[in-house]
């Protein structure tokens, strides 16, 4: 860290990240049988055997952030990420920007906002994505014959194209999720030791990538799973908090939130972590599994003898038509 003073005080940060990755493995799947509601058979769904599996990849990130308080009032924090690697983006810029600031002379209120751009690191289960098993899949009539040619699905990265009236798709991904967040809070001392913290997120996603089957109109054509990068998320979060302290480092909180998620259903993670999901259908933009749009979450310190401490935490969550997963805040 290296600090400097020009209308007012600054406290530079600089570094580089190195970052490097592989793994080596074979993945096998069974057959599996689709049964229609009567228990007659309506798809199989077999899997050719899977080749050795082999992904790797280096990425180098260079930053620096600048933390700029120019009075009691005011401070800036600004800073920038540059980062490559070898599969995935060659070179991603990803500038950052926060600024808090304190009207008046009591220091009861404080406003922070901030802005920034990420880019997270290239999947490995992405970097070898063809060499899944191949699969093959018989629909069946009511009488349980087939009642088609088997299709069968070659495992292939396609990136932004239409691997069906492409002539040639990319041989490795060429990008890698982007995230766009920015945020706005504003906390007011309500009496002595009581805070209260309202706050908004909203973070979007664009370049994930999404499992989708692209079936080709003749039977003698490929057809193929494709892995493409056109996916995108979308959660927006509200949230309030009361914050209560007492003695000298005990604290209790008490939060509402409201939020909303949005996004691909298919995307790589679901579909293939922590196992591949046997059935892929085609991908839908919907309700993601872990929406959760109402909770109420409660988390506190207190202190304990001797130097220990407990931290205690309670959530509670309104029954809602959607799976749920809920995530709680410890300290």
């Amino acid at each position: 860290m290296l600090e400097k003073h020009w209308l007012g005080r600054h406290e530079l940060h600089v570094g580089v990240d190195f970052d490097h990755r592989s793994y080596m493995g074979i993945s096998s799947s069974n057959p599996v049988q689709i049964l229609r509601q009567d228990g007659t058979l309506a798809e199989g769904i077999s899997f050719l055997p899977g080749t050795p599996q082999s992904a790797a990849d280096t990425a180098v990130a260079e930053f620096i952030q600048d933390r700029w308080v120019l009075n009691s009032n005011w401070a800036v924090d600004l800073g920038a990420r540059l980062s490559s690697e070898t599969k995935g983006w060659s070179a991603a810029a990803a500038p950052r920007a926060g600024v808090a600031y304190s009207p008046g002379k009591d220091g009861k209120t404080a406003i922070r906002t901030g802005v920034g751009l990420f880019y997270s690191l290239l999947p490995l289960l992405a970097g070898d994505f063809a060499a899944n098993p191949t699969r093959v899949v018989t629909p069946f009539d009511a009488a349980g014959l087939p009642s088609g040619p088997p299709v069968t699905y070659t495992n292939a990265y396609a990136g932004g194209l239409n691997p069906l009236t492409s002539s040639a798709l990319p041989s490795q991904p060429g990008a890698t999720p982007r995230n766009l967040t920015w945020n706005i809070e504003v906390e007011r001392e309500l009496r002595k030791n009581v805070f209260l913290r309202i706050g908004y997120i909203d973070s979007h996603t664009t370049y994930l990538f999404a499992v989708n089957p692209f079936t080709a109109a003749a039977p003698v054509a490929q057809s193929l799973l494709a892995l493409t990068n056109t996916g995108s998320s979308h959660y927006r979060e509200l949230e309030g908090t009361l914050h209560f302290t007492f003695h000298r480092n005990d604290e209790v909180n008490v939060s509402y939130v409201w939020s909303r998620t949005r996004g691909d259903l298919n995307n790589l993670s679901a579909v293939l972590i922590p196992f591949a999901q046997p059935v892929i259908r085609p991908n839908v933009y919907g309700i993601l599994p872990y929406d959760v749009p109402n909770r109420v979450v409660t988390w506190g310190i207190v202190s304990l003898p001797r130097a220990l401490s407990s931290a205690l935490s309670r959530i509670y969550t309104p029954a809602i038509p959607t799976p749920t997963s809920i995530r709680c805040k410890t300290m």
